[in-house]
This record gives C-alpha cells, structure tokens and sequence, in this order.
C-alpha cells in the first residue's frame, strides 16, 4: 500500500521556523518532512525527490525563494507551494500568483490559515491522483483499442493514434514496467 503521508519539504533557513513549521505539520496529519535551508540544497533536493508540499521562505541566504518556486512549479509531480515569509513585496506576491503558488502566508501567521493552506494542498494531491490514475487507465484502453484494430501491430496502432512508432513503443515499454513495479 502506497504511502498516505504528506511529503513535504521545508525551504528555511531560520531554525525557529523550521521548529515551529515542523511542528504544525506534525499536528495537522501524518506527513514526512525535509528540511533544506538554502536555493541550492532545494533545487537539488527537488531534482532527486518528489513531495506534496513545499513550505517556502522568501529571503534564503544563496538568493530568493521565487528560484525555489519556479524549479518546484515546473516539476513534471507539480508541488503545491506555500510561501511563508516576513516580507514579500506586493510585486513579489504578484508574480508568486502569477507562477502558481497556492498560498503566501505573512509571518507570523494564524495557525488556522496555515492549516487551511496545508488542506487545500492535501485535497489537491487527492485529485491529482484521481486524475493520474483515470488518465493512465484511458491510455491503456486507448492503446489496447488501437492495437486491437491494426491486428497487433504497433506501426499500424501507432498511425491509428496519430503518434510515432517510437513514441508508442516508450509508452509500451513504460506501461510494462510500471506493472512490473505494482
């Protein structure tokens, strides 16, 4: 069984509220949690792992948070992102908006908001999981469809569904070890 846990991860270099941001997670729901406190231990972290949620903070020592949330937002498993900071200027917020930012939270901020945020963000991954799931099933009844109708052969599948040989063949081959995997 897949694991139910929020995984989030902590962009802050202020431990206080790494403490009090852990803390409140904590509290919410079962979560597992990383902490990196500058742009480049995030962008790394965030090339090597997938998470549900990135708390970010603004003012980090190597450079701005707007970095961190361009790389989050841009992943192919696109993190809910919650900027909480002491000072975002109004153009700031703008363009967090602007990228997809769930939420940017004024420190310090009531807990109840926060918590909101967290469950918005919990609800999103629900859906996007939905929907990942009921898309994967659609391409595989689509390819089964198509190879179905050119007798099994992948060229002839591959020009039903209007995609090259080759991308049908990395689908294939990706649906193969995917089910090997489950």
């Amino acid at each position: 069984m897949p694991d139910e846990r929020l995984r989030v991860l902590i962009v802050e270099d202020d431990g206080m509220w790494v403490s009090t941001l852990t803390t409140l997670m904590a509290r919410h729901q079962p979560c597992s949690i990383e902490v990196v406190r500058t742009v480049a231990e995030a962008r790394k972290t965030l090339s090597s792992q997938t998470f549900d949620v990135v708390l970010l903070d603004m003012r980090l020592p190597d450079g701005s948070g707007v970095d961190v949330a361009r790389v989050a937002l841009a992943a192919e498993m696109r993190p809910a992102v919650i900027v909480v900071t002491g000072g975002a200027t109004a153009a700031e917020g703008a363009t967090l908006v602007r990228m997809g930012v769930r939420e940017v939270l004024d420190k310090p901020f009531d807990p109840a908001t926060f918590h909101a945020a967290v469950e918005g963000a919990r609800q999103q991954r629900e859906r996007s999981a939905r929907l990942r799931d009921a898309e994967a099933s659609l391409r595989s009844q689509m390819i089964r469809e198509a190879l179905s109708r050119s007798g099994g052969s992948v060229q002839g599948a591959a020009r039903f569904l209007g995609i090259s040989r080759q991308r049908l063949q990395h689908i294939l081959r990706r649906e193969r070890e995917r089910g090997a995997r489950e």
